[in-house]
């Protein structure tokens, strides 16, 4: 009975570890793809695709492999749970699955002037709307987790979009 319960507690913590596995910035795109709960954060607008299914041409971002995305939606009135109080919620009537096609030049907001705060906080005090394109590479921050088993913030690695074919 104790050499059960001693390969049951190898296999859950072989199985923690893979699971639990580090990444580092040497790591492939590939290895880090791979990791649950992953964090990125970067500053360019691919249209809502994972980095892992956007490939480039030179003016457009597009999906690798087709998506699904809601091509119909109705707006509703839902009760809250008290049913004294309303609000809308907007549900899809019909889903469609194809490639994404976006431009890579587009406009965004930026902070063109910062003011100090209350406490020294600093607060965007002006926006500008700039015209961009996204880069064939783009710096993202990676990280891992939530809570207490959390990374971030993590590290930041060079991520190069593949070429469309």
């Amino acid at each position: 009975m104790k050499s059960i319960q001693a390969t049951l507690l190898t296999i859950l913590l072989l199985t923690y570890s893979a699971g639990a596995m580090a990444f580092s910035k040497n790591s492939t795109w590939q290895e880090i793809f791979k990791t649950k709960q992953l964090l990125l954060a970067y500053d360019e607008k691919i249209g809502g695709l994972e980095l892992k299914n956007a490939c480039l041409t030179p003016t457009q971002i597009k999906s690798i492999t087709d998506v699904r995305h809601c091509e119909n939606s109705v707006e509703e009135i839902v009760s809250d749970g008290d049913g004294n109080s309303k609000h809308s919620e907007w549900r899809c009537t019909s889903w469609k699955t194809e490639q994404k096609i976006i431009p890579r030049a587009h406009s965004k907001m930026i902070c063109s002037e910062w003011s100090t705060e209350v406490q020294n906080n600093r607060v965007c005090s002006r926006f500008t709307e700039i015209n961009t394109f996204v880069a064939d590479s783009i710096n993202v921050r990676v990280g891992k987790g939530f809570g207490s088993t959390s990374t971030w913030p993590g590290f930041v690695k060079v991520y190069t979009f593949p070429n469309c074919k």
